[in-house]
């Protein structure tokens, strides 16, 4: 292959990489502002771009809440065969405690509510889960048999 032949193909290499960067830059800018009718909240969450992430703007006047999100909620304990190798330790750095919930979904340090199932109680996102479980939220209980007991249900959680 001649000189000139490499050249080109390099060229043509760099701007088909440049292309593509920008085009996911651009992407990646429109599912940031696509916040109407999916909830994408913060950084250091997944993007909850598809159908499962209905949610509702609640506006001004809807108290503390600022959205509406249908989701699947969860429950685990810190029983070994539920967590990773530190079961008490969270995502966040935080010891296990009544009001923790992982998500991927939302930004540690979010505050939620479910106020169909605990009325005002606020949890906080400090931990993960895995990531085959984008489009929910797990909440965490002291004991294995509560966690079962609680199950998987359809909820609306409000994000503060």
């Amino acid at each position: 292959m001649s000189k000139h032949a490499v050249v080109v193909l390099l060229v043509f290499f760099m701007a088909a990489q440049a292309t593509a960067i920008a085009v996911a830059q651009t992407n990646q800018e429109k599912q940031a502002t696509t916040t109407d009718k999916y909830s994408v909240i913060g950084g250091d969450s997944l993007l909850a771009n598809n159908s499962v992430f209905k949610s509702k703007n609640l506006g001004q006047g809807a108290g503390l809440a600022r959205k509406l999100i249908r989701t699947t909620a969860t429950a685990y304990s810190s029983s070994p065969d539920e967590t990773d190798d530190t079961p008490n330790i969270t995502a966040s750095g935080t010891y296990t405690h009544d009001g923790v919930v992982a998500s991927n979904f939302l930004p540690l340090g979010s505050k939620i509510r479910i106020p169909k199932i605990f009325g005002a109680k606020i949890f906080t996102v400090e931990d993960r889960m895995s990531e085959r479980f984008a489009d929910r939220v797990d909440i965490w209980f002291a004991t294995k048999i509560s966690a079962l007991k609680f199950g998987l249900r359809a909820v609306d959680i409000e994000v503060l």
